[in-house]
């Protein structure tokens, strides 16, 4: 279990505690975004824009020939003639054996880069970022929030990533523990039962992202204290977990139909593209189709689906969603 008091805001800085710059990451699989939090006094945190002034970043990186590096929305824009060198997914591939092997040397000669140097370029834009944003100034204190499914060995590799980054005095954190605090911060006061009570607060936290989601259950005291009671997480459910089942599903259909031609690093990467704009759209109707321009070197395709089919596809996720729920709820007591 995690608790913590809350403390108050400071009113006035003290000439004995100097102004502190707190970076705060949430790590996410597919986009990832960060703050700050500067005092004392300490007042609300402040969201730290991108180069291209976005609030999230792509947590991904990517490589080219001649030693270029991209990170996060420039690894993305890269063309799908270069999808081999994309490397996405950063936080779930984290604490894998095996280099990653991308064409980055010179004229597009093959290098190898573990996955915590990958990671390491993600962090170190980000942290670069937040240093911008005030001048300069590298954070004091960085807090890293990592999936609560993560392992010992994914703790290992994020802190070797930010080791790797040059950043320092990091501390990681599940993302169940973020989020009670991120509710704390979000609703104030009404987030605390009235000073006389004697019971806590009990709060049911779920979060869905895109390559896990967790569940769990908070309790915030009247004295001001948040305390995570009970948490479990998969990484079975998230929109990204979502995009995998539409992927498998039109896979084998074109691969039946046109066999080796869909396959290769730019089919893949077309048809995730495809898959995502088709899970958006039947969120909000009950049948679509979507022309996959490209997506085969010889025919035009046109990938159509009902939302009854993608709710059978998502059924195991579904249930592994209620399944934390309820571990979550049960182990709280």
């Amino acid at each position: 279990r995690v608790c913590r008091k809350v403390p108050a805001m400071v009113e006035k800085n003290s000439p004995e505690t100097p102004q502190q710059i707190a970076l705060g990451i949430d790590l996410g699989s597919d986009r990832s975004v960060s703050s700050l939090l500067v005092g004392p006094p300490f007042g609300q945190p402040t969201l730290v824009r991108n180069k291209l002034s976005n609030d999230s970043t792509p947590t991904a990186v990517a490589f080219s020939s001649n030693q270029k590096r991209c990170v996060g929305d420039e690894a993305l824009e890269q063309p799908a003639s270069n999808a081999a060198n994309i490397v996405a997914d950063l936080p779930k591939r984290a604490g894998a054996s095996g280099p990653v092997s991308v064409g980055y040397g010179p004229d597009g000669a093959s290098e190898d880069f573990s996955l915590e140097h990958c990671l390491a370029m993600f962090l170190h834009e980000v942290s670069g970022d937040a240093a911008a944003h005030k001048g300069g100034q590298a954070p004091s204190r960085t807090v890293i929030g990592c999936p609560q499914a993560y392992s010992a060995a994914q703790y290992s590799a994020v802190a070797d990533a930010a080791r790797i980054a040059g950043i320092s005095n990091v501390s990681l954190a599940s993302s169940s523990t973020c989020l009670a605090f991120h509710y704390a911060e979000r609703h104030g006061g009404d987030a605390f039962p009235p000073p006389e009570a004697t019971e806590p607060r009990l709060v049911l936290l779920v979060d869905v992202g895109c390559s896990y989601s967790s569940a769990a259950v908070a309790a915030y005291h009247a004295d001001m204290r948040v305390e995570v009671l009970a948490s479990r997480g998969t990484d079975r459910v998230g929109g990204g977990v979502a995009d995998e089942a539409l992927m498998g599903h039109f896979r084998q259909q074109l691969q039946s139909k046109h066999g080796d031609a869909a396959s290769g690093a730019k089919f893949e990467h077309r048809l995730r593209r495809v898959c995502e704009k088709l899970k958006k759209l039947l969120s909000t109707v009950e049948s679509a189709k979507v022309d996959a321009d490209s997506l085969l070197p010889d025919a035009d395709v046109t990938l159509t689906l009902k939302r009854s089919e993608l709710d059978a596809m998502l059924r195991p996720s579904l249930d592994a969603l209620a399944g934390i729920i309820a571990e979550a709820v049960a182990g709280a007591g």
